[in-house]
């Protein structure tokens, strides 16, 4: 009784459409295809977006994409909307995680970085304060540098130090 009340409404309010009319906009609104055009352009730097909207004063391409049907969420179950709720909580949780391990990754990726830049700044300091300079060889004997020896493995330190650390 309540739904033939409604359409009684419907009719007396929607002039000249009548039951037929009413009838198609019900059952077309049942089942209906989804479709937007998408956008690509390329900006003044190269960097390809895409978009629903498409810029004025640059060539944009139309992205052809399938048409979708779609149903009312009235048609969806209890269950298959709560699977979907949890998909969706899962989804997110993971982009979450995945988002925390980068930023955990960079900040030791940091930490790894300042270390062997403050070792290298380090090894320059010590340099400058000894007088002589020696390797080992083979045999673990001392092998003295000569003062031109010297200077050109504090220059490569120092090339290496504004190579790596900036």
């Amino acid at each position: 009784m309540g739904m033939e009340l409604f359409v009684k409404v419907i009719q007396t309010r929607v002039m000249g459409v009548g039951l037929i009319g009413l009838l198609g906009f019900f059952l077309g609104g049942l089942s209906t295809v989804s479709h937007a055009d998408v956008y690509t352009w390329k900006d003044k730097h190269g960097q390809v977006h895409f978009g629903d909207k498409a810029p004025t004063g640059t060539t944009v391409d139309t992205i052809d994409l399938p048409k979708v049907k779609t149903t009312p969420a009235s048609d969806v179950s209890e269950i298959e909307r709560k699977e979907r709720q949890r998909k969706v909580i899962e989804s997110i949780a993971s982009e979450r995680k995945e988002r925390e391990d980068a930023r955990k990754k960079e900040k030791e990726d940091k930490a790894k970085f300042a270390a062997k830049c403050s070792k290298i700044k380090r090894r320059i300091e010590e340099s400058k304060g000894v007088n002589l300079f020696y390797t080992r060889d083979k045999e673990g004997n001392k092998v003295y540098l000569t003062d031109k020896q010297r200077k050109a493995a504090d220059a490569e330190v120092m090339k290496k130090y504004v190579k790596e650390c900036g």
